[in-house]
């Protein structure tokens, strides 16, 4: 046995010697079992060490004869760990392990209330094996208790609208047909067509089973919600000689409420302001590009330059957008990003005019200097010093090792100082551009661009928190 093996096999020794001193009984090499009382209630309780013990949680399985009830696997056994809280292993706590198996059956045996909203109907059904995806939108509300079709475009299956399916296949080509409805909020997890049905009112039943009877049906998607959160559940049908099957299809929202949820908590304070990015290049791409996905309600991109083919490996655009100017790239890049709610300005001017920066410092809430044009970020800078105001400059030297975004001038701190390092002789030119090629890393381009967008959040929204920046060196 390796040095590997010897420690797994240790570390599962461990545990069921653990349980076995607590009184449970091993019936297997990898079986154990005991039973466990809530109230005067017994439950023969058994626990299964599997092979991907330690690092998943041994299997429990409560007495086949416990009500069907939420936080069940497929197969009976308790969902007693969420995936988010398995990095410490707490399982290998035996006390704490059977007291989180006392938990689950006390929460089952009063019906789970004050549960966590999980939407994981789907967990309580045959999953499919092929690698699809509903997505609805906004408009499942328009459409409950109806009949429906969905257009299926390679993995992606998405709600189209209305309709109802042809008796001829060839007008059937690249659509699945089905059902809309909302069944409430279920005290327990429905199993099957029939206790689906049973979860429907007689007018939404009497339309199904008529159009399953003709295999009308390929696809529900059906609605629902726990402890106050919404969800949909999508589940594909089979016809046999049994009735119906049901097999579960992930599925996922793709309306601007659900797609705002992952901007984060500042979204809606962000959405009043504006900024001035200057520099379309491969930082200020990204500074664009985090600043609307985080709710930023108006970008200006200000830089005339044109994509390069050579830009994309560390621009946002693609290299299909080659020729079109930078700030118009991302702009369209922007505003096509389904939820975008940014507004997206260009401005294909240079910033060469003194007499124009007091304007843009009073137009805009943040100015952020993005331009590898150094007579440009010199302007800025001063500017922000006598006005009064606070600009963000971000920017990379010497080939992408120091990431620097400094806030100017600094609020409550000094400035911070330069920091050198040896910098590489070796020049690369590209042809038909007369700069050298900076040999700087995509990932510093990342880096760069997402320290810029914290601290051009911070200066937003709290300004006294952003001090004077950050640097990173790296030797």
């Amino acid at each position: 046995m390796t040095v590997w093996g010897e420690r797994l096999e240790a570390t599962r020794t461990e545990f069921i010697e653990g349980l076995e001193s607590r009184g449970w009984r091993l019936v297997a090499r990898s079986e154990l079992t005991k039973k466990l009382f809530t109230g005067e209630i017994s439950h023969n309780v058994i626990v299964s060490v599997d092979a991907d013990f330690p690092f998943a949680p041994p299997r429990v399985f409560p007495p086949a004869d416990l009500p069907a009830s939420w936080h069940r696997e497929l197969d009976g056994a308790m969902c007693l760990y969420p995936e988010t809280g398995r990095g410490s292993l707490p399982w290998l706590d035996v006390d704490d392990f059977v007291a989180t198996i006392e938990r689950w059956l006390e929460a089952t045996t009063l019906g789970w209330p004050a549960d966590a909203p999980d939407m994981d109907l789907e967990r309580y059904f045959e999953p499919i094996q092929e690698s699809l995806l509903v997505i609805y939108d906004e408009a499942i509300d328009l459409l409950l208790n109806r009949l429906v079709r969905f257009k299926v475009q390679g993995p992606r299956i998405e709600l189209a609208g209305s309709g109802v399916k042809p008796r001829k296949a060839s007008q059937r080509r690249h659509r699945l047909y089905g059902y809309v409805a909302d069944i409430g909020e279920p005290e327990r997890p429905p199993r099957s067509w029939g206790e689906l049905l049973d979860l429907l009112d007689q007018r939404a039943v009497a339309m199904l089973e008529r159009e399953a009877r003709r295999g009308a049906i390929d696809l529900l998607l059906l609605r629902y919600s726990r402890g106050g959160a919404a969800g949909a559940i999508a589940l594909l049908l089979s016809y046999n000689s049994d009735g119906i099957s049901l097999r579960s299809v992930p599925s996922a929202s793709n309306s601007v409420a659900t797609l705002g949820l992952r901007g984060g908590r500042d979204a809606p304070l962000l959405s009043s302001k504006r900024v001035l990015v200057v520099g379309a290049g491969a930082i200020g791409s990204f500074i664009c590009d985090y600043l609307a996905r985080s709710g930023v309600g108006h970008i200006t991109v200000r830089d005339p330059d044109i994509l390069r083919p050579g830009n994309s490996v560390r621009h946002l655009a693609p290299p299909q957008l080659a020729g079109q100017r930078k700030a118009f790239a991302i702009k369209y890049l922007l505003e096509r990003r389904p939820g975008n709610m940014t507004e997206v300005e260009v401005d294909l001017r240079p910033l060469r005019a003194p007499h124009e920066v007091p304007e843009l410092l009073a137009e805009f809430d943040l100015v952020v200097d993005a331009t590898a044009d150094g007579a440009a970020s010199a302007m800025l800078a001063d500017a922000a010093r006598t006005l009064g105001s606070h600009i963000i400059s971000a920017s990379l030297q010497d080939e992408g090792r120091i990431v620097r975004t400094d806030v100017i001038p600094p609020i409550g701190r000094d400035p911070i100082p330069a920091a050198d390092l040896e910098k590489s002789n070796a020049l690369v030119f590209e042809a038909g551009c007369g700069d050298p090629v900076s040999m700087t890393p995509p990932y510093a381009v990342n880096e760069a661009a997402g320290v810029a967008s914290r601290l051009a959040v911070r200066l937003l929204l709290d300004p006294s928190s952003s001090g004077a920046g950050a640097v990173h060196v790296y030797a």
